[in-house]
Order: structure tokens, then C-alpha cells, then sequence
């Protein structure tokens, strides 16, 4: 890496009215580009000698420049160590350095967090998809140091997800993950409150997605998996059947299956921590059962990836009509089912493990909703 330029410049704006005094500042001219760090130093005009960079005619002219000497000589150094080090720098590095300030990657700090954390493995999950997404965007532009993590910075990783045609409620549910570290590096001291950069920061609200299949939309992805083997066909017919979500699904196992007088799936919810007690024999008319019969063992949904599915099942959705189809509509596909069959709204709760009635509800009100337009199209 080539070296630096560094040099002091006064009143480098020209902005100060004449007599007045004005900034000096440490100028440093690295890969093509100018930038500034302040001294503290303000004198006027006809105190500075611009040909020798240094303070005349002021009573304290030699311990100012002392000072302006050591400033040099100190970001001079640090720049030295990283080059004999052959380590990578840019300015904001140097500036951090020179002012004491952390060049702490905010990426290392929240992986190193999170191990830290008693959470639930799918929420792990998820955490983990934001720090590959922080990974990547690094990958492209440069490291996000907490000095660096700013508003303007904050809108760029969007303008960069959404470059990646990522939608914006997915973006927003990111920025939560983001967000809920940025305060653990406050309480740690490594931001200043006063930088913090969601101050000014509109996180979007999430609309609720209720996108599901009707019965005609399910019956054809049945007949197209019994054509072919499809590995995230079958898993996410697996979820219309059975209303898992994408975590427990890949670590679905076949020891999870009791024989009573039917097949049921026990396993306990990786989100939830609840049992699920599921008769995959009846339900569906044990088309889960069948899917799982298929495979001599599980294993291979391991290697399934919720990225992978759902770039998959974009694709299949193409095929049936379905805008944007992903691996979560088979949960909100096996709610409307089971309420359009006339099962009651408490049993389609405890099958879809919700703690609170009301979000069963709003499948229910789907349903009731659909129902209202199938009859008025009767009389149209």
C-alpha cells in the first residue's frame, strides 16, 4: 500500500471572516483522496506561515507547534506500524487510531455475542443469516467499525439489500437483529450514545403475509412431487400437512414417529419449546406420512438451507400461479385448510402451537373473507 501524504492545512474552507481565527488541521492524502482531522488549533491569518506548515507571530508560537509536531509524528507512526505490519488501512483506520477511538470490526462484536446468548436455536438461525448478509456487503465495500456504523451507513446496506432485490420487510426484520446489537455495544461502551445511528432511523413496518395455497394450488403440487423427486417439494409439502415450521422440518427425524392406533409426529418446536402431537395417519390423508416413508432417513433435509428453499419454491410457484412462493406460506396453507375443512378455531391453535387465539384468528377471517367472495360471485 502506497503511503500517505501528510501535511497541515488553515482555514482550509476559507470560510473565516477576515481577522477572525480559523481551524488548523492534519491534512491526509491517501489512495487518491483528501481527508481531515482537527489540531484544536485556531489562529488567524497572519499567524500562519502557510510555506512552512507552522504558527508565527503568536505568543505561544513554539509550544503550538510542538504540538502540531508531535500531532504529525504520531499519525506518522501509527501509519508506519501498519505498513512494516503489512496490514490494510484506510484513513478512518488512522483516525480512530490517532484519536483513541475503536477499529473494532461491529461484526466480530456481534458473532462474539451471540455465543454469549441463550437463545433459541432458529433464532440463532436467523441472527446468523444477518451476519452473512453484514459478511457479504463487508465483501463489496469495506469493514463496519463502530465509528463508521452511521445513518449514512445504515442506508447504504439497504440500497445494496435492496439491489439484491430483497424485500423491504424482510430488510426491516434484518435491521431488528442489527439494531438489538448496536444497543449491547452502547451498554458496552464501544458507541457513544449520542452516535447512536437508529436515532433518525425508520425501521419498516412488517405487513403480515397470509399468502396461502387453496385446495386446487396443493392437490397440483401433490400430483408434481409424485412425479418427481423433489426434495424441497416434499419438504415444504411436508409443512402444508403438518404445519412444522422450516427449522424443525430439516431436523425432522423418524424417530419423531409413534406408532398408537395411527402414526403420530411427535417432536418438540424448535421456536416454541412445545410438544407437537401430530396425526400425520388422517391428516391430509396421511400425505405427510407418505413423504416421510420415501425417505430411508432424513438426513438429506440437513443439507437444505431456507435460502436454497425458497429460491426453489419460487421457481415451483411460477409453474402454479403462485407470485413469490415460499417455504412459510405451508404453515398459513395448513391453517386455512384445517379451518375451510370446519375443524374449530382452538384445535387449529394448539396444531399451530400460537400462544395467543388472536393470531389463529386471522385465518380464520381469511377464510370467513374467501367464503364471502365465492358467494357473491354467484350473484354477479
Amino acid at each position: 500500500m502506497q503511503k500517505s501524504k501528510i501535511t497541515l492545512v488553515h482555514n482550509r474552507k476559507k470560510s473565516a471572516n477576515v481577522g477572525a481565527a480559523a481551524l488548523v488541521q492534519i491534512k491526509c492524502y491517501l489512495n487518491g483522496k483528501s481527508s481531515y482531522i482537527s489540531t484544536g488549533v485556531y489562529i488567524t491569518a497572519n499567524q500562519w506561515n502557510d510555506k512552512k506548515k507552522e504558527v508565527v507571530k503568536h505568543e505561544n508560537s513554539y509550544k503550538i507547534n510542538a504540538n502540531l509536531r508531535a500531532k504529525i509524528a504520531k499519525i506518522e507512526a501509527i501509519e508506519y506500524e501498519y505498513l512494516t505490519k503489512k496490514i490494510p488501512y484506510d484513513f478512518q483506520t488512522l483516525k480512530n487510531d490517532f484519536l483513541g477511538l475503536s477499529n473494532d470490526s461491529f461484526l466480530a462484536f456481534c458473532k462474539k455475542e451471540l455465543q454469549k446468548k441463550d437463545l433459541k436455536e432458529a433464532t440463532i438461525n436467523n441472527h446468523k443469516a444477518t451476519f452473512a448478509l453484514l459478511q457479504k456487503y463487508e465483501n463489496d465495500t469495506e469493514t463496519i467499525t463502530f465509528q463508521s456504523l452511521t445513518l449514512d451507513r445504515l442506508q447504504l446496506f439497504d440500497k445494496y439489500l435492496l439491489s439484491k432485490n430483497m424485500e423491504k420487510s424482510s430488510i426491516g426484520r434484518h435491521h431488528q437483529t442489527i439494531r438489538a446489537y448496536v444497543n449491547e455495544a452502547i451498554k458496552k461502551n464501544k458507541i457513544d450514545a449520542k452516535d447512536y445511528p437508529y436515532k433518525h432511523y425508520q425501521i419498516k413496518a412488517q405487513k403480515a403475509d397470509i399468502t396461502h395455497l387453496n385446495e386446487l394450488q396443493l392437490n397440483e403440487l401433490q400430483k408434481m412431487a409424485e412425479n418427481e423427486n423433489n426434495i424441497y417439494l416434499n419438504m415444504f409439502l411436508l409443512g402444508c400437512y403438518t404445519g412444522l415450521r422450516f427449522a424443525d422440518i430439516q431436523n425432522l427425524e423418524k424417530s419423531a414417529i409413534e406408532n398408537r392406533d395411527y402414526n403420530y409426529l411427535r417432536k418438540k418446536a424448535q421456536k416454541t419449546g412445545k410438544m407437537t402431537n401430530i396425526n400425520i395417519s388422517v391428516l391430509f390423508k396421511g400425505n405427510a406420512e407418505k413423504i416421510i416413508n420415501s425417505y430411508e432417513e432424513m438426513k438429506p433435509f440437513l443439507q437444505v438451507s431456507n435460502v436454497q428453499i425458497n429460491i426453489k419454491l419460487k421457481e415451483i410457484g411460477e409453474k402454479i400461479g403462485v407470485k413469490d412462493l415460499h417455504f412459510h406460506v405451508s404453515r398459513h396453507t395448513f391453517a386455512t385448510q384445517l379451518l375451510e375443512k370446519g375443524l374449530d378455531i382452538v384445535s387449529v391453535q394448539e396444531l399451530m402451537q400460537h400462544s395467543d387465539i388472536n393470531t389463529t384468528r386471522i385465518y380464520a377471517k381469511l377464510v370467513n373473507q374467501q367464503l364471502n367472495n365465492n358467494l357473491l360471485k354467484l350473484w354477479q
